[in-house]
């Protein structure tokens, strides 16, 4: 089973601790965790809170250059059990 999460997360340390305990928690119960994030990208892959949870962990962007297309995001996202929004301020970008 998988989870997909999507918000704001990759660019400041709340938003990344509010999602490491979130990947702590559901990480006991699903094999496969998706994150679509607005945030930056980057600063979420080379995060030392997520290196643990690699080998479970895709990371999709929403905005910039590598952003997933609209049909990779519902391709990606199909089978989730649970759909969780959150992370930062996605509505007053």
């Amino acid at each position: 089973m998988k989870i997909s999460f999507i918000g704001y997360y990759g660019s400041n340390f709340g938003d990344l601790l509010m999602l490491t305990s979130l990947i702590d928690y559901y990480g006991q119960h699903y094999n496969q965790i998706n994150i679509y994030t607005y945030g930056n990208e980057d600063n979420l892959c080379d995060s030392l809170l997520l290196n643990a949870h690699r080998n479970k962990i895709q990371i999709f962007g929403l905005t910039g250059d590598k952003k997933v297309s609209y049909s990779n995001f519902f391709k990606t996202v199909k089978g989730s059990k649970y759909i969780i929004w959150g992370g930062g301020t996605c509505f007053m970008d």
